[in-house]
């Protein structure tokens, strides 16, 4: 179980027994098509997503999310 926070609120995410996820599979999961995400404070651009590790504790701002 991955905890992270999600524009504001307390997500728990379930990826078997891994310890962290990459932010397209995030993004997946959720079903968002968020193009900019703010992953820590930091600006992550799209075609990064798929190099970008989501850890328990992070914090994710997404522009838009269709959930």
């Amino acid at each position: 179980m991955l905890t992270i926070m999600v524009n504001g609120q307390e997500e728990k995410v379930s990826i078997g027994c891994r310890t962290f996820v990459s932010l397209d599979v995030l993004l997946k999961i959720f079903e968002s098509n968020a193009q900019q995400v703010k992953l820590n404070g930091v600006t992550i651009r799209s075609h990064e997503f798929s190099k970008t590790t989501i850890n328990g504790g992070d914090i994710i701002k997404m522009a838009v999310a269709n959930r």
